[in-house]
């Protein structure tokens, strides 16, 4: 099914998360995301759980950070 990340077209299979699909994509930023160095976010700009199910047309953004840890704490 067609996805997108980044604004790009991305092609994964039914079922797949969104960080199965980001590592797919782009396996340096599914690791900054898993470390802490970013997440993922879907159109709208409200964060996605790495567990998050896709569906067909869905759109992704994945926001890295310079700061490690969790990324909420960069508000304060």
């Amino acid at each position: 099914m067609r996805i997108f990340i980044n604004e790009k077209p991305f092609d994964v299979n039914e079922g797949t998360d969104a960080l199965t699909a980001v590592r797919g994509y782009d396996a340096e930023l599914a690791r900054r995301v898993e470390e802490g160095g970013g997440y993922i976010t879907d159109a709208r700009a409200i964060r996605l759980s790495g567990s998050e199910p896709l569906t067909p047309g869905d759109i992704l953004r994945v926001v890295t950070t310079a700061r490690r840890g969790d990324p909420a704490d960069a508000d304060s």
